[in-house]
This record gives structure tokens, C-alpha cells and sequence, in this order.
């Protein structure tokens, strides 16, 4: 929560996620969410930790794609005091989908895309 501000909209302009009233609860809610499409391999989301695990510095999500013109729709999101990594992440892991995933057209909404169903390349 100390990031929802910044991280309001990073599903698109019309997500309520991060809503600053998100509770405990929902926050469970959301993570059994997570799990059971994790489990069903329906899409995938992954915490994101500094290289010894000794922090939690953001998340990874591996969504299917809005647009048939790519493999899969990804966010991603560095907290706030840990910023200047972000590119650096998002850079590891469009390599990393490109060479452990099945995954050559990769959509980053409103990053490479623009945030819509047909998620036009952004130049």
C-alpha cells in the first residue's frame, strides 16, 4: 500500500487496482486469485525479490493477451524506493519470457502497447 498512488491504473485507466481501500481480507482474496490461476496455469504472477531474497521490491504478471497479436499481456511494478530497477526488470524479463516461455510477441500494456483491446503498438 505504500505505492498505490503511483501504482493506481498500471492494469489500464479503467482498473480500480491498487484501490487505496483495499482491505486485509481483499488483499487474501486477490492472492487466492493469483494462486488458483497460477495452479491452473490460466496466468501467472510472481513476487519480485532483490537478488539474495532479501527484499520484496515489486510483482510480475503473465496475463493472456487482450489482442490475438501477441502471446501474452504482462505488468510489472517496482516499488517506489527501489524505482531506478525498473527498467532492469523489465528488461530480464522480456528476455526471460523470450527464452524460457513459448513467447516471441509480448504485449507490456500501456509500456509497449497502449492500453486497449487492441493494443496498438506505441512508437
Amino acid at each position: 500500500m505504500d505505492n498505490q498512488a503511483r501504482l493506481q491504473g498500471i492494469f489500464g485507466p479503467n482498473s480500480d487496482w491498487l484501490k487505496a481501500s483495499m482491505t486485509f481480507e481483499e488483499n487474501i482474496a486477490s492472492l487466492a486469485i493469483h494462486k488458483e490461476e497460477f495452479m491452473s496455469r490460466a496466468a501467472f504472477a510472481y513476487a519480485v525479490y532483490t537478488r539474495h531474497s532479501e527484499k520484496y521490491i515489486g510483482c510480475v504478471y503473465i496475463d493472456p493477451p487482450q489482442s490475438s497479436d501477441f502471446d501474452c499481456d504482462v505488468y510489472l511494478w517496482i516499488g517506489a524506493e527501489d524505482i531506478t530497477l525498473d527498467n532492469l526488470l523489465y528488461q530480464t524479463i522480456t528476455q526471460w519470457l523470450k527464452t524460457a516461455w513459448p513467447f516471441s510477441k509480448l504485449a507490456f500494456p500501456g509500456r509497449n502497447v497502449a492500453f486497449n483491446a487492441e493494443q496498438k503498438t506505441i512508437n
